[in-house]
């Protein structure tokens, strides 16, 4: 049933999360089907994806993201262990669900803590108007955007049901009482969330990118095993799990799986592949340069600045200033998780020496 409501102009930003919520919404042409458009070959039987709690895990996955389009719009505390904890938990359910041999004592344990995290978030970080917002976006962009003119059949089957997906649980919401406080978040927690799971799995998603990602993986794992000082059998076991994931992300596409699942197993070998890395990097030269303990013990310093009093007055650094000189080390941390040349390290130095400069200078006059 349809919602009509007024809207106000939105901004590139919030249609920018809107078409990330559901898509833009016109359907392509006869060039794309409702599926996507790989060839099958054959498989290992991927049925175990399909037991209850694996679903529910994949599912919760869904729900993680679509939350995280709305909270990407404003600022919030990226240290706070709310955010800190579901990705933590985020990165068990990728490795646990896609891993046959899991038990269901341990998927159920993850998905109870995982469900409780999220809740906690949404609970926190997102008020009801912003929901409500997200929804008329949503509508526009889906509905009554000039592309569309409220037709549905311009729609993917996918965008068709987020849109249906936004106009029950706006209908959810209004039967509660708009006026009353937390409608609109039990209206996306119960109702588009859920519905929105569902629409997903119909999403035509492009297998071009998953695939080239366990390709570029590939390569730079073999990269790195023939670079290191060690011997490369000593990581037979996580080479063999990282390989495992690559190989299951290719068989998921290959056989058309759905978006969700799709998805779960990129976020499977993200994380596989990141523990490789660390893995390899302990047993590269690499890590014993003059340049990489120079860069970690630079982060290690730069942090304690951030010790410097904050505010207006005399002696004080201003609240920006400490943005800045954040993100500068958090760029910097990436560098030494990640570089594998010296270059990189020493370019990364440098930038972050001209960043404490730059903070340092900043500091307001007098004291």
């Amino acid at each position: 049933m349809k919602i009509n409501k007024r809207f106000a102009r939105t901004s590139a930003v919030t249609l920018a999360v809107a078409v990330g919520l559901g898509g833009f919404g016109i359907q392509p042409s006869a060039v794309q089907a409702d599926q996507p458009a790989v060839s099958s070959q054959a498989a290992v039987p991927l049925d175990y994806l399909n037991d209850s709690i694996r679903a529910e895990l994949i599912a919760l996955n869904l729900k993680r993201e679509q939350t995280f389009y709305i909270t990407q719009t404003y600022n919030f505390d990226s240290d706070s262990y709310r955010y800190n904890d579901l990705i933590a938990l985020q990165n068990k359910a990728y490795v646990a669900a896609l891993d046959p041999a899991a038990s269901q004592a341990e998927l159920s344990a993850i998905r109870q803590d995982y469900e409780k995290a999220l809740n906690d978030f949404i609970d926190f970080y997102i008020l009801d108007g912003q929901i409500s917002k997200m929804f008329a976006t949503s509508e526009y962009v889906l509905y009554y955007h000039s592309n569309i003119g409220e037709d549905e059949s311009k729609l993917s089957v996918s965008d068709r049901a987020v849109l249906h997906a936004v106009w029950d649980a706006q209908k959810y919401a209004e039967d509660l009482g708009w006026q009353e406080k937390g409608s609109y978040i039990q209206a996306f927690k119960e109702v588009y969330l859920p519905k929105v799971v569902q629409a997903k799995k119909l999403y035509v998603y492009d297998p071009a990118p998953y695939l080239q990602s366990a390709s570029k993986y590939r390569a730079d794992i073999q990269a790195r095993l023939n670079a290191i000082s060690g011997n490369p059998g000593n990581h037979a076991n996580s080479v063999q799990a990282f390989e495992q994931a690559a190989s299951l992300l290719e068989q998921l596409v290959n056989s058309n799986a759905d978006s969700n699942q799709v998805k779960m197993a990129q976020g499977n070998l993200d994380v596989r592949y990141a523990t490789l890395v660390d893995e390899l990097k302990r047993d590269s030269p690499i890590e014993n340069s003059e340049e990489y303990l120079k860069l970690k013990n630079g982060i290690a310093i730069v942090w304690k600045t951030m010790d410097a009093p904050k505010g207006i007055g005399p002696g004080q650094y201003p609240q920006s200033a400490f943005g800045d000189l954040r993100r500068a080390l958090r760029k910097a941390e990436r560098v030494l998780e990640t570089a594998t040349t010296l270059e990189q390290l020493k370019q990364a130095n440098s930038e972050l020496a001209d960043a404490q400069t730059d903070f340092l200078m900043r500091r307001k006059p007098g004291a």
